[in-house]
């Protein structure tokens, strides 16, 4: 039984259901059923993973999944009980339907808590604002803690330093994420320009590493900064998600992530299945998974390969196809993680002091010299 990994992280989507109606959003692009989980699916999605997992990553999605109600969150937890398998819970919500008691709820069972917002610009692409920051204060009245991801597009492409100084502001640590055009969908409002978007990534960056008043988690560039400076990596973007990840769908389909991805790369469904290891031979699985295989087999000879292992499957879908390479946001990755590179190679080797830095990037700097690792070494000699 191929289970391939003793992990598993399930993006669950209980419903594609949701009450915003976000500019960018690729759910509202393809799905037209806004139906709801049932129990029965819940308990047999449980029966078939827990069982076999050492430990398995429940990340709620959408949709909007607080329209189940906070009901179907008591029973899934109750369904969760009584296993040796270490369980973990995550949420994915866009705050607007956020109660003191959703957030008790959430924070006293351990939920990891994340949110979108698009900094100086959200009214105009998400809208919400006040809903939405004030769901999010809810989660930190209660000793939570809730960061928010920025979808940055052409529209706001321009806006990445100011949205930072907004999220500092108020204390909100974040990621942004790259819009990326639907493969049967363009809008050319959102699309971005390759060479503004490196320039203006380039320009954040560097403003970022130099504020010496940074308070808050820049994850784009944190995960960056780990692989360069520490081999780690802690998203699935940049990993072979593939057996490690799914997605389920309201339905019960098993799909290979929350993104869009047509039937051609089904898993099938949980009520297939004794064991979700059977969804890991099914034709749907094989044929993305040879797809992606190909792809990497192509990037291989990338100088940034070890960091991406070619990238998404989704982004690579939606560009040049899974089993392809070379698209736009390939591109910009490249140019972005190279110049990051290069500027830690000219910090390691200049010997600056580490006060010329923010305090977020100056603590690893320190980390990674105090292990005086082959890493560190091997850039230092460059």
């Amino acid at each position: 039984m191929p289970r391939f990994f003793e992990h598993l992280n399930i993006l669950a989507m209980p419903t594609d259901a949701c009450n915003m109606n976000c500019a960018y959003c690729f759910h509202k692009q393809h799905c037209n059923n806004n139906g709801f989980m049932s129990m029965d699916t819940l308990k047999q999605l449980v029966s078939i993973t827990l069982p076999f997992y050492k430990k398995v990553k429940f990340l709620w999605h959408g949709g909007e999944p607080m329209l189940m109600g906070l009901d179907f969150y008591r029973n899934a937890l109750k369904l969760q009980k009584g296993t040796t398998c270490r369980i973990e819970n995550a949420i994915q919500t866009n705050l607007t339907l956020m109660t003191p008691e959703i957030a008790a709820f959430l924070c006293e069972n351990k939920f990891g808590i994340g949110s979108s917002y698009d900094g100086i610009y959200n009214a105009n692409l998400r809208g919400n604002d006040e809903a939405i920051l004030r769901g999010r204060q809810m989660i930190i009245e209660q000793g939570g803690k809730c960061s928010f991801i920025m979808v940055v597009s052409q529209y706001n492409i321009d806006s990445l330093i100011d949205s930072y100084k907004f999220f500092k502001e108020k204390h909100i640590n974040f990621t942004f994420n790259l819009y990326i055009d639907s493969k049967d969908f363009e809008n050319s409002t959102l699309k971005l320009r390759e060479d503004e978007t490196i320039r203006r990534i380039k320009e954040f960056f560097i403003y970022w590493a130099h504020d010496a008043n940074c308070t808050i988690e820049v994850s784009y560039f944190r995960r960056i900064l780990e692989f360069i400076l520490f081999r780690k990596k802690t998203i699935c973007t940049y990993t072979s998600c593939l057996g490690r990840w799914v997605g389920v769908r309201h339905d019960g389909e098993i799909v290979p992530c929350n993104r869009y991805f047509p039937t051609e790369y089904s898993f099938g469904n949980v009520f297939d299945y004794s064991n979700i290891g059977e969804a890991f031979e099914s034709e749907g699985f094989v044929n993305i998974l040879s797809k992606a295989i190909d792809r990497r087999n192509k990037c291989k000879s990338c100088e940034i390969y070890d960091f991406c292992n070619g990238g998404c499957n989704h982004v690579a879908y939606n560009e040049n196809g899974i089993d392809s390479n070379g698209g736009a946001s390939c591109r910009i990755r490249k140019e972005i993680y190279m110049y990051i590179e290069d500027f830690v190679d000219n910090a390691i080797a200049s010997q600056a002091n580490d006060d010329t830095y923010n305090k977020k990037f100056s603590t690893m700097l320190y980390r990674a010299r105090g292990k005086k690792n082959d890493i560190i070494f091997k850039r230092t000699a460059k």
